[in-house]
């Protein structure tokens, strides 16, 4: 029997969000410190993330019939709302509340989630008021699903709903196989769900890991075309192997994931467009940010500073693909403004070859 809870504000974790292991969502606090964690990733996450500097930019002339967009984009978002409500009438059911879920995390993805957070947080709390402590949803593959979104929208649920028996006759990891493209996502939702671990629960989530990681890694090495061409799924398991969640920028996974699932099925197509128009959008803004923080560097003379490295894009892009929505712009601004005064500062401290009339010079230069 499911427990009944009341239908209220997400409650505060047990565990403080910042322990938990998932992708950044928190403002970044120092400048020079956020520089360092980004250089200090894998070369291979470096040159991924230097690389994608076009995120910003236009797209080369080969993404042009991608970026083709034709469609209203509030006519998109009413009928995505018409569904999700639908949805929400009879989300106490499993296969609706599943559905529910698969839309929400689609959403979450794709970085579309800020137009619907209101009927996102209404399916959340709905589903909690379902989750049993012991045995989640009751149905294992619903579970992880659930489970990664509650944790990381705040709600308290155990990790220990991995280790619970289903029907009491086998145990939960066999509720999972590869035979079939529902299977392999829903394998490939219990490898993101590890991810979302607690360092006290490192044993079980690294158990999960370990299971899930080696089914996908054994069904792609099957070459099954067939298994895997269902909506793309053999790109998806492959950047999910090779590119955890939290170590990516959200905006740089959302762009790859719509490439990924892009044109989709009849159910995600209008989600996928809107995700489109969304990231059309946002780069124009990107591009107006960008030639606001060139203007502020030329009027502050900062090109006379002798040692002042131009990082402009390189600054604002640490901080750009996270605090990626548009209600952040400010923000961004001022980050990176931050950013580029204590590169300035870095490399001043670093040149012994300055005189006085120069530092006097960039006093001025700070104080302006």
């Amino acid at each position: 029997m499911a427990l009944s809870r009341p239908l209220a504000q997400p409650p505060t974790p047990s565990h403080p969000r910042s322990l938990m292991i998932h992708r950044p969502s928190a403002l970044p606090v120092s400048p020079g410190r956020h520089l360092r964690q980004l250089l200090s990733l894998s070369p291979q996450l470096r040159l991924m993330r230097s690389s994608s500097y076009h995120f910003l930019f236009a797209h080369p002339k080969q993404e042009a019939g991608f970026m083709q967009a034709e469609e209203n984009e509030e006519d998109l978002i009413g009928a995505i709302e018409e569904e999700l409500a639908s949805i929400e009438t009879c989300v106490t059911d499993t296969a609706a509340r599943f559905e529910a879920l698969t839309l929400v995390d689609l959403m979450e993805r794709l970085g579309i989630q800020r137009y619907f957070q209101h009927q996102i947080q209404r399916i959340l709390q709905t589903t909690y008021m379902q989750w049993d402590d012991k045995r989640g949803l009751n149905d294992a593959k619903a579970t992880v699903l659930a489970f990664r979104l509650l944790r990381l929208h705040g709600f308290q649920v155990s990790a220990g709903v991995l280790m619970a028996l289903e029907g009491g006759k086998k145990s939960f990891y066999d509720c999972f196989s590869v035979d079939s493209p529902t299977n392999v996502s829903a394998m490939l939702n219990l490898y993101r769900c590890s991810q979302t671990g607690f360092p006290s629960e490192s044993k079980i989530m690294g158990e999960a890991q370990e299971f899930a990681r080696s089914q996908l890694l054994d069904v792609m090495s099957e070459r099954n075309p067939t298994l895997l061409q269902t909506n793309n799924l053999r790109i998806e398991v492959n950047f999910a192997l090779e590119l955890p969640r939290q170590r990516l920028l959200p905006r740089l996974e959302s762009r790859s994931i719509i490439r990924q699932l892009w044109p989709g099925n009849e159910s995600t197509r209008k989600y996928l467009k809107l995700a489109k128009l969304d990231l059309q959008k946002l780069r124009k803004l990107y591009q107006r940010e960008l030639e606001e923080l060139e203007r502020w560097w030329q009027r502050f003379g900062l090109d006379e500073v002798k040692c002042a490295r131009k990082r402009v894009v390189q600054c604002y892009f640490v901080v750009g693909p996270n605090m990626y929505e548009p209600h952040f712009s400010s923000f961004r601004l001022a980050y990176t403004k931050c950013a580029l005064l204590t590169t300035i500062l870095d490399d001043l401290f670093d040149d012994k070859s300055y005189d006085l009339q120069e530092l006097r010079r960039f006093n001025e230069t700070f104080r302006r």
